[in-house]
């Protein structure tokens, strides 16, 4: 038996085909407010560094733990008491943490080598 012949059916479109102007085909808008050229922006200055690396001599370091341990600050007519940490920090303006290491440094005995040193 020869095979049947296959059928070119017409298939009838069930949607409407939609209009020309449907498809975009340009840039999209992005949603919400426009952007400003940097010329219309308000700018701020940029903030100033804050914690400059510094480097300190042994001599120096040594100084201030020395000051942190002697009884230095009037309390009272006739009593002096030891400047708490706070108080050396504010006085010297440097970090706490760089007051702890140094005072861990020196109960190591790590000064008295490069204090000879320089």
């Amino acid at each position: 038996m020869p095979p049947k012949p296959v059928c070119r059916c017409k298939v009838r479109t069930i949607l409407k085909p939609f209009p020309a102007n449907a498809f975009y085909a340009g840039i999209k808008k992005k949603p919400g407010l426009k952007r400003k050229l940097l010329s219309e922006k308000a700018r701020t200055p940029p903030k100033p560094v804050e914690n400059l690396y510094r480097s300190y001599d042994v001599s120096y370091k040594l100084r201030i733990l020395s000051y942190w341990d002697t009884p230095l600050i009037p309390s009272g007519l006739t009593r002096m008491r030891k400047p708490t940490r706070v108080e050396v920090i504010q006085w010297f303006r440097l970090p706490g943490s760089n007051l702890t290491c140094w005072h861990k440094e020196e109960a190591e005995g790590k000064y008295i080598e490069l204090w000879k040193s320089q």
